[in-house]
């Protein structure tokens, strides 16, 4: 727990580290005393051999993690402040960024929602339509519903199909209490449910003894027919409706996202003959768009081999049903479902991620023109790589020349200065190290162990590791 104390009192951890530097750095120079070395001269060869002690600290700082948090901070304390000096930069910024961000934000969302992950099924990726394409028909009126002895033969007789499912739409008349209402419906195989892989949200979908022959009849509701009728009441389920002139059972509500043949009531749909819902009024035959999920590996090339082999066969028992050259051909749902507007969302979406590029190009120049602008007002002070390229190109090395010495000297501001280093003599006479805006406090400095050249004052360079010994 020794960190969360250095975290929360940090002025007693430096207390205690400033403490143990200059307890070795008091051995360094009794040892040196104790070879039989003047006091000032141990002191002076002891913080040669040891080093400067704030630069010792510095290591030592940079090894804690609390570090690096009191520079996240202050970093973010800096960025707050460079924000609200000039908050017309910061509004373009936030105008600029908020406008490509949003739209590609918006319209990304569109295209996992309808290219990427459309269908919220099992095996989305998998489901495929079955189509009869009449070769001598150059228009695009592909047949896409099989008669029920078709579709019994197709699903039983493919190799290329793990479950096939039916359904075919109409309108629903049903009683809630307060009079006839009309609505979308649709009856379907009772394997749909299951197919799609879809729980309900409340009571049960259909199953397979639904469509047996002396089944009770049943239906299940979709969720905006449930919220927008009937008040989301919960206890619904198990009630009975008429529906179509019919008393059925209401077995189970589906959740929002489950909409499936754009319904609203499903029917269980008896694939025996005189089963409700085979024939439409009149005794007409009905016709189920067919739906199917590939099994894993399979391509839809090799699946249309497979089925056109089986449409050939069912074409000499159903010849009305078939054009004289036809072959079959399959589709993805997705691709079934969009069509030619898949093209156009993926140019829409290289549309707005041009935009996002150019909103984070105009930041960019921004903040360039803005560093330009300052690049004489800030000089690097004790800095890290890092902490120079996160605060840009704002930060800047800053020359100058002083009054009193021709040579150059350089000024800088250390990063986690914990007081003013004071000058000394040699100090003013040599290079001048001090803070900005702070008063330097005077104080004498001993020639005759000063290891500066003050006789040659101005010819000797400077030398750093010397000048921090004169200063200790």
């Amino acid at each position: 727990m020794r960190w969360i104390r250095r975290l929360f009192q940090k002025s007693r951890s430096e207390k205690q580290l400033d403490q143990e530097l200059r307890f070795h750095l008091d051995q360094q120079i009794a040892d040196y005393v104790a070879a039989g070395i003047p006091l000032d001269e141990a002191r002076r060869r002891g913080r040669l051999d040891f080093g400067g002690l704030e630069r010792i600290k510095e290591e030592v700082r940079d090894t804690r993690w609390e570090t690096h948090l009191d520079t996240l901070f202050r970093d973010f304390r800096y960025a707050f402040r460079s924000l609200r000096k000039d908050r017309r930069f910061v509004l373009t910024a936030i105008l600029a960024l908020a406008l490509g961000i949003g739209a590609t934000t918006a319209m990304f969302s569109l295209v996992y929602n309808l290219l990427i992950d459309p269908l919220p099924y099992k095996g989305g990726n998998r489901l495929t339509v079955v189509k009869i394409h009449d070769m001598n028909d150059s228009g695009n009126r592909d047949r896409e519903s099989f008669a029920i002895p078709e579709f019994i033969d197709c699903r039983t007789q493919n190799h290329v199909f793990e479950d096939v499912i039916g359904s075919y739409n109409l309108d629903v008349l049903y009683d809630d209490g307060k009079g006839l209402r009309k609505t979308g419906g649709a009856f379907v195989t009772t394997n749909t449910f299951e197919f799609f892989g879809v729980p309900p949200l409340l009571g049960r979908w259909l199953a397979q003894e639904d469509g047996n022959p002396g089944a009770p009849p049943v239906f299940v509701m979709n969720y905006r027919l449930w919220q927008g009728e009937f008040s989301g009441d919960s206890t619904i389920v198990g009630k009975t409706l008429l529906v179509n002139g019919k008393p059925r059972t209401l077995v189970g509500v589906m959740p929002p996202r489950f909409q499936a043949y754009g319904a609203r009531i499903w029917l269980p749909l008896g694939l025996y003959p005189g089963a409700e819902g085979t024939a439409a009024p009149g005794n007409l035959p009905v016709y189920l768009w067919t739906l199917g999920r590939l099994k894993p590996g399979t391509s839809l090339r090799a699946a249309a081999a497979d089925l056109d082999v089986i449409a050939r066969r069912l074409s000499k028992f159903y010849p009305k049903e078939y054009p004289e050259q036809f072959t079959v051909t399959t589709q993805s749902e997705v691709e079934a479902v969009m069509g030619d507007f898949r093209a156009m969302l993926y140019a829409l979406l290289a549309a707005v991620f041009m935009l996002l590029l150019i909103a984070c190009s105009n930041i960019a120049s921004l903040l360039l023109a803005r560093a330009t602008v300052r690049q004489r007002e800030i000089a690097i002070a004790g800095r890290s790589r890092c902490q120079v390229e996160r605060r840009g190109p704002v930060v800047r090395a800053r020359y100058h020349r002083s009054n009193d010495n021709p040579h150059r000297s350089y000024t800088r501001t250390p990063y986690r200065a914990r007081r003013p280093v004071p000058a000394t003599d040699c100090q003013r006479q040599e290079c001048e190290w001090r803070l900005p805006a702070r008063k330097a406090s005077s104080r004498s400095c001993d020639r005759r162990s000063c290891p500066l050249d003050h006789t040659a004052r101005g010819r000797r360079p400077f030398d750093a590791d010397l000048f921090r010994s004169c200063t200790r």
